[in-house]
């Protein structure tokens, strides 16, 4: 049971920091949307069909927009892993 503390401590360091990061994206992608008065979601369809110009802003958009969506992946595998490794130590100290 003590090795569990730090495994989980190390796990959830891990999912902090990709929600600060996120965050950070998430401002970013704000300012974007501001400028351009767009939602994300809408700019990066019409972005994908070739709709909009290919302006520089708009490729940092996009690279923003995708970080956004692997961080999120990336959270959602970290909580799973860290759900996961407690169940796992929780049943083998029974």
């Amino acid at each position: 049971m003590n090795s569990l503390i730090p495994e989980l401590s190390i796990l959830n360091e891990k999912v902090k920091d990709c929600y600060t990061d996120l965050g950070d994206v998430l401002q970013n992608l704000q300012q974007f949307e501001n400028n351009y008065n767009m939602p994300s979601q809408e700019f990066f369809k019409k972005f994908s069909r070739g709709e909009l110009a290919h302006e520089t802003d708009f490729f940092e958009w996009y690279a923003f927009y995708d970080i956004s969506k692997k961080r999120l992946n990336k959270i959602r595998d970290l909580e799973k892993e860290l759900s996961e490794t407690l169940e796992e130590k929780l049943s083998a100290a029974d």
